[in-house]
């Protein structure tokens, strides 16, 4: 029996010097190391999604998430605003669909998309004609196995969509933090 497919990312890019940048600095700065624990638990959220956004628009949902990532209500507001004035999270698009993603989430999961897709493709489903035996003796019926092929493209393609939308809308939009968006809300 095959492993099920997953939606999301198994794993995602974490720089080794991500502590140095400057908006992780900032946060850890206001929030201490809460607020980076926060921000890389969420990233985790994020990307096990299958679209690289987290939506936080539905309350239980939402509450489920402060849950697991183990804050209050309060602070988990406080630090998600900190995060979101930032530029760690694009506050754009949270307040237009309570979503939690940013231009870099979404570079780095389609990238990671593209390769997954890639590799599936290519590595595999065997050849041959209907009931031939694949490498391992096994008899294979490869209808079955261009169904399976043409599900996962057709995910792909619906992921590259959603994908393209939340590039288009991140790319419409002039991201240059000016002095009054710059400011933090204290977590403490």
């Amino acid at each position: 029996m095959a492993r099920p497919l997953k939606n999301g990312l198994e794993y995602f890019p974490h720089d080794c010097d991500a502590s140095n940048d400057e908006k992780i600095e900032s946060l850890v700065s206001v929030c201490g190391l809460v607020g980076y624990a926060f921000y890389f638990r969420m990233l985790e959220r994020i990307y096990r999604t299958s679209t690289g956004e987290l939506d936080l628009s539905d309350s239980l949902q939402r509450s489920i998430v402060i849950k697991k990532i183990g804050l209050s209500e309060k602070k988990f507001e406080k630090i998600l605003e900190t995060c979101l004035k930032l530029k760690l999270f694009d506050e754009d698009l949270f307040k237009s669909r309570k979503s939690v993603a940013s231009s870099g989430i979404q570079r780095r999961f389609s990238q990671v998309l593209k390769m997954r897709g890639n590799w599936r493709n290519i590595k595999s489903f065997p050849q041959g004609k209907h009931g031939k035996e694949n490498h391992t003796g096994n008899s294979i019926d490869n209808s079955v196995i261009n169904k399976e092929i043409n599900k996962e493209i057709n995910k792909i393609k619906e992921n590259e969509f959603v994908i393209t939308e939340t590039q288009k809308y991140y790319s419409s939009k002039n991201k240059q933090l000016s002095e009054s968006e710059s400011k933090v809300v204290e977590c403490s």
